[in-house]
């Protein structure tokens, strides 16, 4: 996959001392390269990476502030929609709910980092469409609930958008891999009792061998 890390404009990536978010961007990115994905870091360019950086700002913007913030993450969404290739966005700034808006054809995925705050939780109401993702059980719990499609037995006609773009992702990812031409199934299991296991709504690309029908 083609992932996008945009950080923060604040610290580099790893932080050098404090930097509990940027720490958090650093391990992700590091896994993920290793694991052979095709990974872009968006941070400040005192940052040291084997993802590939693009940096907007050369030096760390310290203290934080909501201009250099949103020029930041702006630039970075903006970066992402004209290279057109990326699979997935995972931010670490609120700013990139609301510039996702803008770039609705990519998932965004968005690690939140703070203690509760009401004026976030708000704004998260407004941005249904974005994957939360918690840095812990106990953060989750705090915070408000959002909409979660457990299986494909709980979409509505308001999932349309979403259960359409997978299949599209799915379509894209066999063409990249060199699969279309041979032929794949893509299998979404809704339920124990058909296999499901991650309790997320999401669906599986299956190559590299003949396929009997009917499926067992």
């Amino acid at each position: 996959m083609r992932i996008a890390f945009i950080s923060t404009p604040f610290l580099a990536v790893p932080p050098r001392l404090y930097g509990g978010t940027e720490l958090v961007v650093h391990e992700l990115c590091e896994g993920l390269v290793a694991a052979g994905h095709d990974v872009v870091l968006f941070a400040t360019g005192d940052s040291r990476t084997n993802a590939e950086l693009r940096s907007l700002y050369l030096e760390t913007q310290w203290p934080p502030e909501m201009l250099s913030d949103l020029n930041h993450v702006s630039w970075a969404m903006q970066q992402v929609a004209d290279d057109g290739r990326f699979d997935l966005i995972h931010a670490h700034s609120a700013v990139a709910l609301a510039c996702g808006r803008l770039l609705p054809t990519v998932p965004l995925v968005y690690t939140i980092h703070h203690e509760r705050d009401e004026r976030l939780s708000a704004f998260y109401r407004h941005c249904q469409e974005v994957n939360y993702v918690a840095i812990s059980n106990d953060q989750r719990r705090r915070e408000i609930p959002l909409d979660h499609v457990e299986a494909l037995a709980d979409a509505d006609a308001s999932h349309e958008g979403l259960l359409g773009h997978l299949m599209l992702v799915a379509a894209r990812i066999a063409r990249e891999s060199g699969l279309a031409d041979k032929g794949f199934r893509v299998v979404m299991n809704s339920g124990v009792g058909a296999g499901q296991t991650v309790f997320h709504v999401h669906l599986h690309v299956l190559a590299g061998r003949s396929f009997g029908w009917p499926p067992g």
